[in-house]
């Protein structure tokens, strides 16, 4: 949905995405999840929230 420009129902199903990768255990996962809400955020023009969520998934990509 970020390609088309609905940043508000790619940032909900990327959330979603995180939180069910999160209880699986599943890391690499859950860092596309967190770079995709930085995408959409970046997308919505929120950009302190983009680089909040770009660095959260390098750090858990970092771990992996």
């Amino acid at each position: 949905h970020n390609s088309r420009g609905d940043y508000a129902k790619a940032l909900a199903y990327a959330e979603r995405a995180l939180k069910i990768e999160e209880e699986l255990g599943n890391g690499t996962a859950a860092a596309w999840a967190l770079a995709s809400i930085g995408l959409a955020h970046e997308g919505a023009g929120n950009p302190g929230k983009a680089l909040e969520y770009g660095e959260r998934a390098l750090a858990a990509i970092e771990k992996l």
